[in-house]
């Protein structure tokens, strides 16, 4: 049986696919996106996360025996090398201050905790997988989307598009919704800022775009990053004729990720301004101008 390394469980989501939804969001992802509100999904394994302010002062922590955390000023320092994984300082914290990042389950194990919210999925709702880039983990995904379907759950895959074409094709055959995001049309702005080019999501998304599997386009706006008149175009562009396209939502900037606490530094990657109400509608009419049947939703 395949096991999943999952970093939360968020419920009662309303903006990952149709309806009222819990999305499970997987670790590990090959993209480093410099504005990622998710950081802590990244890595692919388990990881030690400190939020300095629910920090009590107790100091158990200190009390690693290999002295894996220490006193930094008023903060923590955290030795990866000298940890053994044994996880006691999160487990004794009083304050939930030091937590794992992270825990395994095989899919009918985590089916038992999606159930919870079974009544929200027989009313247009479901469970959408996302990360972190589900389809790293793409044993445990094929087989939580068998799972699903045989419950008859409405499934979405929140994807980068990063992946092996045979695995990309085989999770697409088995959900029923496809969530791609589009980050950056032009390749090495693509590795610049992302950590890949875009060479192979280009090529999953065009595969995906050939079929009659339904999709929705997501595309995060970052001011002075991918707002550009000609990647804006270049992207609409792409997707032009595209008849299983239902929906274009761009997405503004979301600092979230700025603040969040990813092992034991706080923040990431970059803080930029969100784009103003008229410069959002600029960009709305460019995707309508190329896909006038596609439903474009701005989403703060």
């Amino acid at each position: 049986m395949s096991r999943g390394l999952v970093s939360h469980i968020q419920r009662f989501s309303i903006h990952d696919g149709p309806g009222i939804r819990t999305t499970v969001f997987f670790k590990g992802c090959p993209l480093k996106c410099m504005w990622c509100h998710n950081p802590e999904t990244i890595s692919f394994g388990k990881q030690l996360s400190y939020n300095s302010d629910k920090c009590i002062g107790c100091k158990l922590c200190l009390q690693c025996p290999q002295k894996a955390i220490e006193p930094d000023g008023t903060s923590l320092s955290y030795n990866d090398a000298a940890c053994v994984k044994c996880y006691r300082c999160a487990e004794d914290c009083p304050g939930a201050a030091i937590v794992v990042d992270g825990k395994e389950f095989e899919p009918e194990e985590l089916l038992s905790m999606l159930l919870a919210d079974e009544s929200f999925y027989k009313k247009e709702g479901g469970v959408t997988l996302s990360g972190g880039e589900p389809t790293a983990q793409a044993d445990f995904c094929e087989d939580l989307l068998d799972v699903l379907r045989r419950r008859h759950i409405h499934s979405a895959l929140d994807t980068t598009g990063h992946c092996d074409r045979n695995t990309f094709s085989a999770l697409c055959d088995r959900t029923d919704l496809v969530l791609f995001d589009i980050k950056h049309m032009d390749p090495q702005c693509h590795q610049q800022l992302c950590g890949v080019d875009n060479k192979l999501i280009l090529e999953n998304l065009t595969m995906l775009l050939g079929t009659t599997k339904p999709v929705e386009i997501r595309m995060p706006l970052i001011r002075g990053i991918n707002d550009d008149v000609k990647d804006i175009e270049d992207a609409a562009g792409f997707l032009a004729g595209a008849k299983n396209v239902k929906q274009v939502t761009l997405l503004s900037y979301n600092p979230l990720g700025s603040s969040k606490p990813v092992g034991f530094k706080r923040g990431w990657g970059i803080k930029a301004e969100r784009l103003s109400a008229e410069e959002m509608d600029a960009i709305v009419s460019i995707f309508h101008n190329r896909l006038p049947e596609v439903r474009t939703c701005i989403r703060n």
